[in-house]
């Protein structure tokens, strides 16, 4: 999938040693660990163009044992590289609206939002839909280290 140059994408960040198993399933999975029964799961993504600051990996440093977040070096070191997958940002929910229908309540929302923010994330960027997100219908693209640019995989759903 190419999106014409107007239209805005909403990415799902990711490492390329979880490509293998989305190409397998054909599925984006959403994010399920340590969510209340209550709430229902959500695919991720983001308007941010880089890399989404509330995907990256928590680490415990060595030195002082205090848990931080990965750097963008330590994650392509981590993960074997980065991918991300695109899709329209129309086709996905954002705000209030991705809230209500994942049922997630104002408190812990309003948590996620600090968590984010804290981190260097903007909630306004966040989208999602409930569920998982079929690969065929993303845009799949890997990052190249070394010009900090992505470039898209060979087609819609394709390999990196």
């Amino acid at each position: 999938m190419s999106a014409p140059a107007n239209t805005l994408l909403a990415w799902h960040y990711s490492t390329a040693d979880r490509l293998q198993s989305i190409q397998r399933s054909g599925l984006i999975l959403p994010a399920s660990a340590g969510i209340p029964a209550t709430e229902r799961p959500v695919s991720w993504f983001s308007l941010h163009p880089r890399f989404e600051p509330t995907a990256a990996k928590g680490l415990v440093d060595r030195a002082t044992g205090k848990r931080r977040t990965a750097t963008i070096a330590e994650m392509i070191d981590l993960g074997g590289g980065l991918v991300r997958f695109g899709i329209h940002a129309r086709e996905l929910l954002t705000g209030e609206a991705l809230r209500r229908k994942a049922r997630i309540s104002n408190a812990a929302w309003r948590q996620l939002c600090a968590t984010g923010t804290q981190c260097g994330a903007n909630p306004s960027h966040w989208f999602g839909l409930i569920g998982p997100m079929e690969l065929a219908r993303c845009e799949v693209q890997h990052f190249d280290p070394s010009t900090g640019t992505w470039a898209s995989a060979a087609s819609k759903g394709g390999t990196v």
